[in-house]
């Protein structure tokens, strides 16, 4: 998609912003837009999956716009309505996305905040409980916690997210239309932006990310992370998660896992937010409240 590939999804998105506000802010360089409803103190904050957008949290800004929580959504840099990259090398890494969101965090004077990592964005969220970042609470949906290196990549994902062309940098418009279907299985019907936001993602986050990842050379053991972090930690899964192997997670040694147990949801797949977003609120307000 040309340079203007993040305004058009911003805009084919506003459908979906039916509360609070989309505002931006330049973060090294980078021009991150982030969706905010703004209430109490205590922060909630949405950080999507690969080659996605913040607006695919829309069903819980609308659960939750008038409740005491403020909501924040974050375009990660070169997805959704945010500019690429300024350095890619170092930016479209997961523990460069954490720099990012750990700034725009401070500059917004937000602290101790909740957060909801889907995916790629649960990761993130486990890189900073890694660092130390004060943080109230995590809840990782469709996360298995893995890398940096690729120890455990064959038993914590489907073969179909391994074998993706889609995580490459010249993945074709049809390559990335098929991803966002197995990003969000059953939902139907798939709001146009999912898509959208897929091809205007830069190709080179998709390929910067996964090949740093598996090198493994900086980030935080993320199942280190979950089996010392002392905040509460819920981890929810789509019982028919087409690209996350559930017993995987599952079988993970956690160290304060809320209730327990792995939160999974039946007729679900990757995006249990979107599939079943009743129950999956439930849980969330559950969680908040715990957490709170």
């Amino acid at each position: 998609m040309n340079a203007s590939g993040h305004r058009e999804v911003s805009q084919q998105a506003s459908a979906l912003r039916r509360v609070g506000e989309e505002r931006g802010a330049t973060i090294d360089g980078v021009s991150l837009r982030y969706w905010e409803v703004r209430r109490g103190p205590r922060y909630l904050i949405f950080l999507h999956g690969n080659s996605m957008c913040k607006e695919v949290f829309y069903r819980q800004f609308d659960g939750f716009s008038d409740g005491e929580w403020s909501l924040l959504a974050i375009d990660l840099p070169g997805h959704g309505g945010s500019s690429d990259a300024v350095d890619p090398a170092r930016q479209y890494t997961i523990p460069g996305y954490a720099d990012l969101v750990l700034q725009l965090l401070a500059d917004l004077e937000i602290a101790n905040p909740v957060i909801l990592g889907w995916s790629l964005g649960g990761n993130i969220a486990l890189e900073l409980a890694g660092r130390g970042t004060a943080i109230a609470g995590i809840m990782l949906v469709g996360t298995p916690p893995v890398g940096p290196g690729t120890r455990d990549f064959a038993e914590a994902f489907q073969a179909r997210a391994l074998e993706s062309p889609a995580m490459g940098a010249e993945a074709t418009d049809q390559d990335l239309v098929d991803f966002v279907q197995d990003a969000v299985g059953s939902l139907d019907p798939v709001p146009e932006c999912f898509a959208t936001a897929a091809i205007r993602t830069d190709g080179r986050a998709r390929e910067t990310m996964g090949t740093h990842w598996a090198e493994g050379t900086s980030g935080h053991d993320q199942l280190s992370v979950i089996a010392n972090w002392q905040g509460p930690i819920a981890c929810v899964m789509g019982q028919d998660d087409a690209l996350a192997r559930v017993d995987f997670v599952e079988k993970a040694d956690w160290g304060n896992l809320w209730k327990d147990e792995v939160q999974v949801l039946p007729g679900c797949s990757h995006a249990p937010f979107l599939h079943d977003p009743g129950r999956f609120n439930l849980l969330l307000q559950d969680f908040l409240e715990s957490s709170g």
